[in-house]
């Protein structure tokens, strides 16, 4: 089933299930923009910058026919709060248009999807809160948790999007003076279980040699929510204060 699709912000790859780098057939270049992180299981995530170099592939293809179909994508993930009209729904839509992206994974979408994408003139997944350049398809046994995005006549790339828990806020453990194992602990009774459905089924789609897209609001928190170079800015007083 095909529906329209659009999005902004971080993008997220999939590595394959042995924590090793993706290997020549996927053809998968990243620049890495922040930092890798590991779960208890051997799924490796990158957060990347947003343009991503890969070819789109439903099943593995001999080198030579991969470097002729390279494929330029920018991918993002955009949470748009309350349904992007918290401050402009316009600003949203110029935003995803002003970013360049061709896929986004979109959170807090508030029943705005359909308009955003028709706004773009874009494909949307209401499953899975996704829009797209390119046509959505979402296969038989995917149960919601990933599209494959067409890129190319019978070419694809598969896109997951998620939006986990927030509460109990890492960010503000972090602030309190948890410890590294307190924050740990956290994550993996919180986040961690909302992911796993999604680690169980996209490994096999990284086996079959489909490049897979990982985006969402983690909620997680970061070594960089809390450093001398965030004192004085807006969000880091609104935190302090409370």
């Amino acid at each position: 089933m095909s529906d329209r699709t659009r999005s902004i912000g971080f993008a997220v790859v999939l590595d394959n299930a042995a924590g090793n780098p993706p290997d020549s057939n996927s053809r998968i270049w990243m620049t890495v923009s922040t930092m890798q992180r590991r779960y208890d299981t051997r799924l490796q995530f990158l957060l990347l910058s947003f343009l991503v170099v890969t070819t789109a592939c439903g099943e593995r293809q001999d080198s030579d026919a991969i470097a002729d179909e390279q494929i330029d994508l920018r991918v993002m993930t955009f949470n748009i709060e309350w349904g992007g009209t918290n401050v402009s729904f316009d600003k949203v839509v110029e935003a995803v248009q002003r970013s360049g992206a061709d896929i986004v994974g979109i959170q807090e979408a508030e029943g705005n999807l359909q308009g955003l994408a028709a706004e773009l003139g874009w494909h949307y997944n209401l499953r899975n809160y996704a829009i797209s350049k390119y046509p959505l398809i979402e296969p038989q046994g995917a149960d919601g948790r990933y599209v494959f995005v067409e890129v190319a006549p019978g070419k694809v790339v598969a896109l997951a999007n998620v939006h986990l828990p927030s509460d109990p806020a890492g960010p503000d453990q972090i602030r309190d003076g948890a410890t590294l194992e307190e924050i740990l602990t956290l994550e993996r009774a919180t986040r961690l279980p909302a992911l796993q459905s999604y680690l169980a089924i996209l490994p096999s789609l990284v086996d079959r040699g489909i490049p897979v897209f990982l985006t969402g609001d983690f909620n997680a928190p970061s070594h960089q929510d809390w450093t001398e170079a965030a004192v004085g800015h807006p969000i880091h007083m609104e935190q302090c204060a409370r």
